[in-house]
């Protein structure tokens, strides 16, 4: 396990998910200069997600969550049922890799059983997708940055990262 003062510098705190197999999972940092608290739905140990609430005007929840590839229909049942558990009412930022490439995120049409409700449910949530390049070598579009405030979102970066596995980096701005 990577200790957190190995990621980023002390005036950070960290709050992560870590997978049990094979690495990897969700991690979310904040500097401690903003006001901000865990926000806690409950959800079954294997769903990997973590969510906070910055305490801004308007407050915010960020969340950061994973679907692996081919995932059951239960892992993705319990999914839906977590984000459609997040308050519509403030401002959402959602980040992670969904892994839906049969999604077309600029129509909002899916072609599994699940990524047609993911979409629903966006579309009911009022969240838009501000990924709109391919995130993946395959040239599938994995990662997302999906929000109902996308006025506060500004300086969206996605980098394909050359490793062992191909992967990209996303970075955004909160404003």
């Amino acid at each position: 396990m990577v200790n957190k003062s190995e990621i980023l510098p002390t005036h950070f705190s960290i709050y992560r998910n870590d997978r049990c197999s094979r690495g990897g999972g969700v991690l979310i940092a904040v500097s401690n200069r903003i006001p901000y608290k865990l926000f806690v739905v409950p959800t079954p140990p294997k769903i990997e997600q973590i969510t906070i609430e910055l305490i801004l005007n308007p407050p915010t929840i960020i969340c950061c969550l994973y679907i692996p590839p081919n995932s059951p229909h239960d892992y993705n049942d319990e999914m839906l049922h977590y984000l459609r558990s997040l308050p519509t009412n403030i401002d959402v930022v959602l980040l992670g890799d969904l892994n839906t490439p049969d999604i077309n995120w600029l129509s909002m049409v899916g072609h599994s059983r699940f990524s047609t409700e993911l979409c629903a449910e966006f579309f009911k949530s009022n969240l838009t997708q501000l990924i709109s390049q391919p995130t993946h070598i395959h040239g599938n579009l994995l990662d997302i940055v999906a929000t109902n405030a996308s006025h506060r979102i500004s300086n969206i970066e996605t980098t394909l990262v050359l490793a062992k596995v191909y992967r990209t980096t996303s970075s955004s701005s909160l404003i």
